[in-house]
């Protein structure tokens, strides 16, 4: 929203679907007025905790896991192993190269599968850090090939993203107080992120050849790491159904995420994911697979699905489910749900599912002893 005050509104080239929307003064005028309930919203339904209690659970929490210290090894090093099995290792000969690959269905699969072992596997060394802080850097050294793996055969900037942001939630629960120091050495961890996100654009996606002018870098920056045009998108269609729709009716990508498992084989009808949708109305054509999708968040997926109630929908969700991921005091419980919290904010809900699975696994199996906090309780 500032950036929107303070700068000039990019023009979209070649995506009209923002072009319109954001150029509509209703829609900027609904959005505006988004931002400032939703962060009163999340302000004021903030946990009550006493922090400090909090912090002394987890910490309680990470000398229990640590007796799992061969297992959080064995998950670190799972895609290494797993990639033993790959059906053609050409996909992965270039960094970045399997996002643009035209797979079979078994190296799809693979590709799947290895994707959620890569994640799993950074979560596992963000836990080993907590574990063992004192020798971070030798334990950052020691494990920096396998990262390096990780980060290549996924091939994309969202998981060197997710390991920053976990890596900052597990030095800022677990670390000492801050200091100016450690948050110019995060300031400068977030800049070199900014710096690889940039190269990653130009020589990986390949986004910006032909097109060097600053009007089009920027352009890229406000469509890579903010939300505002996807949530202005899904406002626009609700408020002018004439001029734009995103799904066909409503709840049709909520069936989708209920049904992801059923193959389209058995069920040839089955709704898309809900970015085919979205990429479908930014370009005006009719709802289709296009192999790729813009990326979208979970606010805009529920306007859509819920129309202009989704505005509510949204953000109270997110809340729901942080509240009932931090009244655990299992550690990895608490950066899972910090970690998937966060994504909502900036992807669509299938991306999380992988993840989404495991924390109701940890919260339905064992998530541990809620946290009994004197002086202070959850609202």
């Amino acid at each position: 929203m500032v950036l929107g005050l303070v700068f000039v509104e990019p023009n979209y080239i070649n995506m009209p679907g923002f072009y319109v929307a954001t150029k509509n003064t209703l829609v900027t005028v609904v959005y505006c007025f988004f931002v400032v309930g939703v962060s009163w919203l999340f302000w004021y339904m903030r946990g009550g905790e006493n922090g400090a209690v909090v912090v002394s659970s987890l910490m309680e929490g990470m000398i229990k896991i640590k007796r799992y210290t061969f297992a959080l090894f064995a998950l670190l090093l799972l895609p290494i192993f797993y990639f033993i099995f790959v059906p053609n290792s050409d996909v992965y000969a270039a960094y970045g190269m399997s996002i643009f690959h035209d797979f079979t269905e078994q190296e799809l699969g693979f590709n799947a599968k290895l994707s959620l072992f890569t994640s799993i596997s950074v979560v596992s060394f963000v836990l080993l850090s907590g574990l063992y802080r004192r020798n971070f850097i030798l334990l950052l050294v020691v494990c920096s090939p396998v990262l390096m793996f990780d980060f290549w055969v996924n091939g994309k900037r969202a998981i060197v993203a997710t390991f920053v942001l976990l890596l900052f939630i597990s030095d800022f629960v677990f670390g000492e107080k801050v200091k100016i120091k450690r948050l110019g050495v995060w300031g400068l961890v977030f800049l070199g992120f900014l710096l690889y996100s940039n190269w990653y654009q130009d020589s990986v996606r390949g986004l910006n050849e032909g097109f060097n002018s600053s009007e089009i870098k920027y352009q890229d920056f406000r469509v890579d790491y903010f939300r505002d045009q996807r949530i202005k998108m899904a406002v626009f269609a609700e408020v002018y159904p004439d001029e734009m729709r995103i799904l066909e009716y409503r709840g049709q990508s909520i069936i989708f995420l209920l049904t992801a498992p059923v193959a389209r084989d058995v069920w040839p009808d089955k709704p898309y994911p809900y970015a085919q949708y979205f990429t479908s109305a930014l370009y005006g054509v009719p709802p289709k697979l296009w192999g790729w999708g813009m990326t979208t968040s979970w606010l805009d997926e529920c306007i859509s699905n819920f129309g202009l109630i989704g505005l509510f929908i949204g953000p109270l969700s997110i809340i729901a489910f942080c509240r009932a991921g931090m009244k655990s005091r299992s550690p990895f419980l608490v950066m899972l749900t910090s970690l998937l919290g966060s994504l909502f904010l900036m992807l669509q809900a299938i991306a999380c599912m992988p993840l989404l699975i495991v924390w109701l696994g940890v919260i339905i199996f064992g998530s541990g002893r809620k946290v009994s906090v004197t002086g202070g309780k959850l609202r």
